[in-house]
């Protein structure tokens, strides 16, 4: 249900889940580095290409996770690997269409295959 990742890009889950550090790092990505984002036709994964310092862009994925604190878990090619800056920018990234949406169903990003 689309409505689970209302809950996952507040502040406050984003804090809980990765620290005050990390989720001000991945501010200002979200305008400047966050090239693609999909969401997976069962709404359970997001996949995202963010440009680091590199050439190529890290390729992150965002899963929702039904055990666990924090509902989510993310992997990127980056040195970090995992719950990174470059996967909550991801999150971010959605963040105007899931609280605008009623029901917080995401408008405006393009649905990858499931």
């Amino acid at each position: 249900m689309l409505g689970d990742w209302r809950e996952m890009v507040t502040d406050a889950a984003l804090t809980a889940a990765v620290g005050p550090e990390v989720l001000a790092r991945a501010r200002p990505l979200v305008a400047r580095s966050v090239l693609d984002v999909r969401l997976a036709e069962d709404a359970r994964r997001l996949t995202g290409l963010v440009q680091g310092e590199g050439p190529e862009p890290y390729r992150t994925i965002v899963v929702r996770t039904d055990g666990g604190r924090v509902g989510w878990a993310g992997a990127c090619t980056c040195p970090v690997g995992d719950d990174c800056e470059h996967a909550v920018a991801v999150l971010l990234s959605l963040r105007p269409s899931v609280l605008a949406a009623p029901g917080g169903r995401l408008r405006g990003h393009a649905a990858a295959p499931g």
